[in-house]
């Protein structure tokens, strides 16, 4: 049944990430029909084996993924379907133990991390007379902010020479300074690399359950629709042709399914592993 549970993932996923990269959302009826399999299978096998451990255990890992999952989706880092794939993902694990869902989330930060900071470099150089103008005119926007942080490191850095602490203090301490300066600068890469190719205008008529918006929708002078939602409903679409919208700006997220994708193969490979004799 283990071999069965790892065919029926790779298969959902591998179809799953088809629809994410060319479609960049992944149909409901896949989702729940990959997650109905899986719960299907853990009950089947808990049952004729008499071991609800198993069932608890899987039970387990769903809480744990679809708490992170939903957080995610909350939090507008994930969509509604790689939430639903993690949901599914971790009773598939959660059979296998607690070790096999932190393996998951492991894998799939790693390797989504790697998979995104790729996924950007791409859409950077795709346009890069476009993406080295829009640099320019950030950098220069946000000249006061970097003089501040600049100076600010380097005092932080200066006084590092002359006080009188350990060595691992100051490693530390350095250390968190570069990571500001760090962070601060991806930023806005990733500012710049949302205004290239995460952005979009797109009809009304063409907008599906899910999307998320990028700009307050305005009508009469008054915010219609938020850009703070969590998503837009069949709802929020039939107010916006009510209202006669023809276009909106709406974020256009990395396909993530792939990265899951790896992520459950690395884990898969993991756990067969630990189960090894030697």
């Amino acid at each position: 049944m283990e071999l069965f549970l790892l065919i029926i993932t790779i298969i959902g996923l591998t179809l799953a990430s088809y629809t994410d990269i060319k479609t960049r959302e992944v149909p409901d009826y896949l989702s729940y029909s990959f997650f109905t399999i899986i719960v299907s299978t853990i009950l089947i096998i808990s049952i004729s084996t008499n071991n609800y451990l198993i069932l608890l255990s899987s039970l387990l890992g769903f809480v744990i993924t679809a708490t992170i999952g939903i957080s995610l989706y909350y939090l507008k880092q994930w969509g509604g379907a790689d939430a639903k794939i993690l949901m599914s993902l971790g009773l598939v694990f959660g059979y296998f133990g607690i070790n096999a869902i932190l393996t998951l989330l492991a894998s799939i930060l790693i390797i989504g991390a790697i998979y995104t900071f790729i996924w950007v470099i791409i859409l950077f150089f795709k346009d890069l007379k476009k993406a080295k103008l829009k640099t320019l005119k950030v950098l220069k926007k946000q000249k006061p902010v970097r003089l501040m942080i600049i100076l600010f490191s380097f005092s932080i850095l200066l006084i590092l020479i002359f006080i009188n602490i350990d060595i691992t203090s100051k490693i530390l301490i350095a250390s968190l300074v570069l990571l500001l300066i760090l962070s601060y600068y991806l930023l806005i890469f990733a500012k710049i690399i949302e205004d290239l190719g995460m952005i979009k205008k797109i009809p009304v008529s063409n907008l599906s359950e899910g999307d998320w918006l990028a700009k307050d929708i305005v009508s009469k002078n008054k915010i219609l629709l938020s850009k703070r939602i969590t998503s837009l409903t069949l709802e929020h679409i039939s107010l916006l042709k009510q209202h006669n919208i023809k276009s909106i700006w709406i974020k256009v997220g990395v396909p993530f399914i792939p990265a899951i994708l790896i992520g459950a193969i690395i884990t898969f490979v993991m756990v067969g592993l630990s189960l090894l004799p030697f």
